[in-house]
């Protein structure tokens, strides 16, 4: 019901109301920041990719026009090869790939991992010991 002041008045007890209230107050960056580190982590963590190629030689049999290449996290380029046909009596060459992209890729995972745990830790106590920053403004005193 609306009460006097024309707030939203509800069932809650007085623990839980303010609770609910520094979740609406509380930084809403706070939240987006939980968000975009699930996203980040997630999205690169899981992250394969494919590529496809042609090898076209002169004479038609000895081509391959569906050479598939799969890569996947952590990006150790280095170590995904494909076979490519070498044109000579129908022989095939192991080709491996260049780079090692893996470092990058791994500590983009471990920031957003970080940063989720971070935010997770920041949030819970920012709502479960609200109190505890009323009584005093160094922080929350456990």
């Amino acid at each position: 019901r609306l009460g006097d002041a024309g707030t939203f008045s509800s069932c809650f007890n007085s623990s839980v109301e303010s609770h609910l209230s520094q979740l609406h107050d509380c930084d809403i960056f706070s939240i987006s920041h939980q968000f975009f580190a699930i996203f980040a982590f997630s999205t690169c963590g899981s992250y394969s990719g494919m590529f496809k190629m042609a090898m076209e030689c002169k004479n038609r049999t000895e081509s391959n026009l569906g050479i598939e290449v799969q890569f996947e996290y952590p990006f150790r380029l280095h170590q995904v090869y494909f076979d490519a046909p070498t044109c000579k009596e129908r022989n095939t060459k192991r080709i491996f790939l260049v780079g090692d992209y893996s470092s990058s890729a791994e500590f983009f995972v471990t920031i957003g991992v970080f940063a989720f745990l971070y935010s997770t830790a920041a949030l819970s106590i920012y709502i479960f010991f609200y109190e505890k920053y009323k009584e005093n403004n160094k922080g929350p005193l456990i």
